[in-house]
This record gives C-alpha cells, sequence and structure tokens, in this order.
C-alpha cells in the first residue's frame, strides 16, 4: 500500500495521450526511489478508466478529472491534491530516463525553501514514439540566465510543496509561460535552486507539442505578458528544442 504521506508527489497532467502518458508512468515506478505517489490530472477524456485498465495493481496512482480547464489549472489542482513534501513534475509525453532521478530529488530538496532542477534531452519522435533525433539540453538557472529565456526543463523540475501555500497557485493567465513565471517568482522569494546535473530527463517533441507552430501567436502574447508581470524587457520567442539546438552549434542565446 502506498504512504499516506509520501515523500515526493509526482504530478502528472495529461490530455488525450493514453499511450505515451503510460510510458511516462512506466518511468515512474522504475525509480529506485519508493516512496512517492503518483497524481495524474485528466484535461481530456478517459484517463480514469485507462489507468484503472492498465495500472490495476498500483494503488500509489490517483486521478483527478481537470473538466477541460486547461493545463496551468491542471497543474494547481495536482499540487493541491499532492501529500508529498516535494512535488516533482512529468508531463505526460515526457519521461525520466534515469531509475536514480528521484533519490537525487529527494536528496538535494530539505526544507521549505528549495528547489531541483535536472538537465536533459531533447527528442524528437515520430507517430510510433519511436526517437528520430536526440539533442542535450543544460539546464541554467543563474539570475541573469533565468532573466533571459526559460532554461529549466518542467520534467526535470522538483520543489517544496510548502512553497506553492506560501507563494499562491501558478499563474492561470499565462497558458504557455506559466512555468517560466514560477521560476521567476520563485528566484525573486529567494528560493535555492538545486542543480542535480544531467538526469537522462527525455523532453519528447511530436506534433501535438505545446510548442508546435501553430501555437506561436499565443506564445508570443504570452511572452509579452510575461515581460510585462516582471520587468525582463524584450524577449526573443523560442522553445526548449530551439534552445537546445543553438547551443548545439554554438549560436548565441
Amino acid at each position: 500500500m502506498p504512504s499516506p504521506r509520501p515523500a515526493i508527489s509526482v504530478v502528472i497532467p495529461t490530455r488525450n495521450r493514453h499511450a505515451m502518458l503510460a510510458e511516462a508512468i512506466g518511468s515512474v515506478l522504475r525509480q529506485d526511489w519508493r516512496d512517492h505517489e503518483i497524481v495524474v490530472v485528466d484535461d481530456g477524456e478517459g484517463a480514469a478508466d485507462f489507468l484503472a485498465r492498465r495500472f490495476a495493481q498500483t494503488p500509489a496512482i490517483r486521478c483527478a478529472d481537470n473538466r477541460h480547464s486547461g493545463q496551468v489549472r491542471a497543474r494547481n489542482l495536482g499540487v493541491s491534491l499532492a501529500r508529498g513534501d516535494i512535488v516533482a513534475f512529468l508531463d505526460d509525453d515526457d519521461l525520466w530516463g534515469s531509475p536514480a532521478y528521484l533519490g537525487a530529488v529527494r536528496a538535494a530538496i530539505a526544507g521549505d525553501n528549495a528547489a531541483s532542477v535536472a538537465s536533459g534531452e531533447i527528442v524528437t519522435i515520430d507517430g510510433d514514439l519511436k526517437p528520430i533525433e536526440t539533442i542535450p539540453f543544460a539546464a541554467r538557472t543563474d539570475p541573469q540566465s533565468i532573466r533571459a529565456d526559460n532554461k529549466i526543463l518542467v520534467s526535470g523540475f522538483a520543489f517544496a510543496r510548502t512553497l506553492s501555500e506560501r507563494l499562491g497557485p501558478f499563474d492561470e493567465i499565462m497558458p504557455i509561460y506559466w512555468d517560466w513565471d514560477w521560476y521567476l517568482r520563485l528566484h525573486e522569494a529567494g528560493v535555492v535552486f538545486h542543480d542535480l546535473g544531467p538526469q537522462d530527463v527525455k523532453i519528447r517533441v511530436h506534433a501535438e507539442a505545446t510548442s508546435r507552430p501553430d501555437q506561436s501567436e499565443l506564445r508570443r502574447q504570452d511572452l509579452g505578458r510575461l515581460s510585462a508581470k516582471h520587468g525582463l524587457g524584450p524577449l526573443t520567442l523560442r522553445n526548449h528544442e530551439s534552445i537546445a539546438r543553438d547551443e548545439a552549434t554554438g549560436e548565441p542565446a
């Protein structure tokens, strides 16, 4: 039976990607650190039934219905349901390749004023979920980097749950850059970011990803809101894939 107060709550928002969701959950279940729960928040259809069939023997998984209210509200709901001292995000289309990842998170985050970040890989996949190309992604949390670009992977990020109680929920006015906004808020509040280094966090890029080209205008508007909120000045519209490609070729940030 799962612990009534696990050390880590893994929050996985999902929307109609059951095959990828199963792979994401599988990567959690392969973790060496076992004192965790998995909170799936369904922003689409049928996740609860799918999980009941696919993971019937895994009592540490809970599923909540977000009623199509969007990914940011799904994440807020997941955090509100979390029972662990630490919240670790994993998107439904991503994977934790290293079974040591959650153990590294638990070792890094002690107390109520800490977060952890991990580096990983951007993996483009085809319609059968097979990898096509892999590009290293190095996370950055220094004051200059965190204000210049979003160089933190959501699926490689964890934080003390009490920080959400102290600083409030994720900003639902920002459907795309809610995560960068949260990192800035944590940074401005003096939260300590622990860099776990490479942890084989796999960010999978595919046709339905939020960073796809048809979302460019929404992302541009959201970037403007973020800049205005934090006084960041002009920002270049990029995503994690383009950041990784630029750094791989030595292009300036």
